[in-house]
């Protein structure tokens, strides 16, 4: 599902068996700013880091990010 777009930058998510997994992009060849893009405890899948819920973004760059339990 879409849960978030912002100009250029969007979000999408999904849930699969108590978490939800989703990514927000950056479909623009120009940095982008998201705010409250992922408004929930997420870690990024890559890294395992925290996602906050404000996101800079370079040109064409996916965050992929899981959170464990629906809220």
């Amino acid at each position: 599902d879409e849960c978030f777009r912002s100009g250029d930058v969007v979000g999408r998510r999904a849930s699969f068996k108590g978490r939800v997994y989703g990514y927000v992009v950056n479909t623009e060849c120009a940095p982008a700013r998201a705010d409250g893009a992922i408004a929930c405890e997420a870690r990024n899948l890559v890294t395992g880091n925290p996602v906050g819920d404000t996101l800079e973004l370079g040109p064409y760059e996916l965050v992929p990010y899981v959170v464990d339990q629906e809220k």
